[in-house]
């Protein structure tokens, strides 16, 4: 752990710290997470579960600033080698710093782009963030070379208001499929939905879970939560922690006993994040991952829930649900040294180029097939 640096404002005393260990970054949760209250993906508690099983072979860098006894800003990276890598990675849609107010990001981002590394990397930055912005002003006045390319657009849905007012503004095609899609499941046999419920005991819940969602598409393009010991660790102990918080909630719908789809998700500041959600693909003809969707969707309004978070990109099935989105990049810098600027060069002028006929080959190929696209059958999962 680096010696904080004490720095006189005022009457105040500002001090920097760089966290190197686990145990102390441990004593900070409290007061991180009364900083990260805006996104679950900030949290002490996500960012400890995610170390834990993505951190290995590297070092902690978390760097905090504090004004007196209370923290006012962090941004947690590891560090492997010379670069710099934020927390983060496909698992997690949005990564920024903590900060109590705008003028406590200066000596975080100082920090950062004075840094002895050679590379940083932070897939997830929210492209209209001025804290983004502010991050590419500081590395590019200290001569770093910043790339950034767009990542996603992430889709959310407003659970403020009234249900009736937000079906009314679905379109009448998609509340006729899901309508007459509970009608042939309840024709199949008995139907069960529960929705945004607390869990009693959790083990039965995820085993379950991950045996429905290893068992479709995701388990055979090996994106399934069971594709590896390191995957399933980290949910598991992501969905445990939560447990004990009180946050986590599932969701399930079920045919005569039988999951046909489920959502396990954490409530965090009035948000629900749908953090896995599968279905069972013999029964993709009904849409039962729809059926479920609206179900969640209107108890999340009975609940005084006011924001589902649908996370991942936007694709066709997301956009019949979504009232707003939040785009995402990531931004990655570059010393000016010679193996740096390889790099940038690749990223910059060479991987757009390989994309572009990567894509174009992909979609003669399919077209040959006759495939229509990627998206998964029914356009019924994330």
């Amino acid at each position: 752990m680096d010696r904080p640096a004490a720095i006189e404002e005022g009457n105040a005393e500002r001090r920097e710290e760089w966290v190197t260990d686990a145990r102390r970054f441990a004593e900070l949760r409290d007061p991180w997470n009364e900083l990260a209250t805006d996104n679950l993906f900030l949290t002490w508690d996500w960012l400890d579960c995610w170390w834990q099983a993505f951190g290995q072979g590297a070092e902690m860098r978390v760097h905090v600033s504090w004004d007196g006894s209370q923290l006012a800003g962090g941004m947690a990276f590891g560090l492997r080698a010379r670069h710099l890598w934020a927390m983060a990675d496909e698992q997690t849609d949005l990564y920024r710093p903590v900060i109590r107010s705008s003028q406590d990001l200066d000596p975080i981002l100082r920090a950062v782009a004075e840094g002895p590394w050679s590379r940083i990397t932070l897939p997830g930055v929210p492209v209209d963030d001025p804290a983004t912005e502010r991050l590419r002003d500081a590395l590019r006045a200290r001569g770093w070379l910043v790339h950034e390319v767009f990542r996603e657009s992430c889709p959310i849905i407003d659970t403020r208001g009234t249900f009736d007012a937000y079906s009314q503004g679905l379109s009448a095609n998609a509340r006729r499929q899901v309508a007459k899609a509970q009608r042939r499941l309840e024709r199949q046999g008995q139907v069960e939905l529960r929705v945004v419920e607390p869990i009693d005991e959790l083990e039965p819940v995820l085993i379950e879970s991950f045996a429905l969602e290893a068992a479709g598409w995701k388990g055979r393009s090996k994106s399934a939560i069971l594709s590896s010991a390191r995957l399933a660790g980290f949910w598991r102990s992501l969905f445990e922690r939560y447990q004990r918080l009180g946050g986590l909630r599932f969701s399930e719908l079920r045919l005569d006993g039988e999951l046909v789809a489920f959502c396990l998700g954490v409530v965090h500041n009035a948000r629900l994040y749908t953090l896995k959600t599968s279905y069972d693909e013999r029964y993709a003809y009904f849409a039962p991952g729809h059926v479920l969707r609206l179900g969640m969707i209107e108890r999340c309004f009975e609940q005084g829930i006011e924001t589902q978070e649908l996370l991942g990109p936007m694709l066709r099935w997301k956009q019949r649900y979504a009232t707003e989105s939040r785009d995402t990049s990531v931004l990655r810098a570059y010393r000016r040294r010679p193996a740096s600027i390889a790099r940038y060069g690749g990223r910059r002028l060479v991987l757009p180029w390989l994309r572009t006929g990567y894509v174009r080959s992909r979609r003669a190929v399919d077209r040959l097939r006759g495939r229509r696209g990627a998206a998964p059958a029914q356009g019924d999962e994330a």
